[in-house]
């Protein structure tokens, strides 16, 4: 008897424990597919293009399922308030004892909600370190240096440096190359020859930037005539690789058509 007693029970219990099962699945299903569309706008539309799981996303995620367990625990008619309650005062306690990586945190969400930053930006800081974003976490951005070292940031103080951003508005940059030439020199020959290297050197990178390099000529100098050629680099950490080839073909290119780059010459007239 006792066993068919349980069975009986079992049996009525069934509907019950299939319902909750439902549910349980339901809102399991629910948050994962509002958790990947979340997913999906902050990276198109706050993040970039970059694959790497952001600060944001991994907050937002965190608050999703976190609802989604609170909204299981009302199902079961078990009271959230007491654990709302506990939530806030423990809220309180950790605030106070993790006041760095609190704002740490927060700082991060504010570089990411700005734009100003983004994965893959190449910037420079205050403290003259260089480099490529490489990735935004908790507590910190990994900055890439030019030499491949890893500069690690704390975000609440790169939010409050003054940063300069190579990507933003624009990822070319223009680079400022001074050249100066003999007095005798024919200066629309130097300005058609130095042109044309120029957009020679920039077509044979691998990324080259649309923009015409330009010619200025400024000074009178106490031995050549100086003047800055102004070449765009599709990319900021390019530019020394650019420079370094522009400025082999120039001095080859100059020695070919006889354009004189003279030394330092000064004339000293002693009275008899």
């Amino acid at each position: 008897m006792p066993t068919d007693i349980m069975k009986i029970n079992f049996m009525q219990m069934l509907p019950t424990i299939g319902g909750h099962a439902v549910f349980l699945i339901f809102i399991y299903c629910a948050a994962r597919f509002v958790s990947r569309a979340v997913n999906t706008v902050v990276t198109t539309h706050i993040i970039g293009e970059e694959n790497s799981i952001s600060l944001l996303q991994t907050i937002l995620n965190a608050v999703i399922y976190i609802m989604a367990g609170l909204i299981v625990l009302s199902h079961f008619n078990i009271s959230i308030a007491p654990i709302l309650t506990a939530i806030s005062v423990g809220g309180v306690a950790v605030a106070l004892g993790l006041q760095e990586t609190l704002q740490n945190i927060f700082s991060g969400v504010w570089l990411i909600l700005a734009k100003q930053f983004r994965v893959g930006d190449f910037i420079l800081l205050t403290t003259k370190e260089q480099g490529k974003i490489t990735d935004i976490t908790w507590r910190y951005t990994t900055v890439q240096s030019l030499t491949g070292n890893l500069i690690v940031i704390p975000n609440k103080n790169l939010a409050s440096s003054v940063v300069t951003n190579y990507n933003l508005p624009e990822k070319d940059i223009t680079i400022n190359i001074p050249i100066g030439v003999g007095y005798n020199s024919d200066l629309e020959k130097v300005e058609r020859v130095t042109l044309e290297v120029a957009n020679q050197v920039m077509h044979e990178m691998d990324e080259y930037s649309d923009k015409p390099p330009r010619v200025v000529f400024h000074t009178f100098g106490e031995s050549s005539i100086n003047f800055d050629l102004l070449i765009h680099s599709a990319r900021f950490e390019m530019q020394l690789e650019l420079k370094h080839r522009f400025i082999k073909a120039l001095t080859a290119r100059y020695r070919q058509e006889g354009i004189d780059i003279p030394y330092p010459i000064r004339t000293i007239i002693q009275s008899s």
